[in-house]
């Protein structure tokens, strides 16, 4: 990506976790985004939605932002949370 030794692709994953748990997206439907594993293996078991249109919703989010970022027109406070 041409980040070497600057950013590795996990601190993407964690400034999005980050960031939309900023902006009061709701915690487990981050968890989903990022594919991360349900730590309550009951609910695990049982609950095997995919939640495709509030994922599609949060990552345009995420997108929005990432491209924010590339034309650099950012508030200060989120500038010092990415670098």
């Amino acid at each position: 990506m041409g980040y070497a030794g600057k950013l590795v692709a996990h601190g993407l994953r964690s400034i999005a976790s980050t960031y939309l748990n900023e902006q009061g997206y709701d915690s487990e439907l981050i968890e989903v985004a990022l594919s991360h594993m349900k730590s309550d293996r009951i609910k695990a078991a049982y609950d095997r939605g995919e939640r495709l249109e509030q994922r599609f919703k949060l990552l345009q989010v995420w997108g929005d932002f990432i491209e924010e970022c590339s034309q650099g027109a950012l508030p200060k406070h989120h500038l010092q949370m990415v670098v």
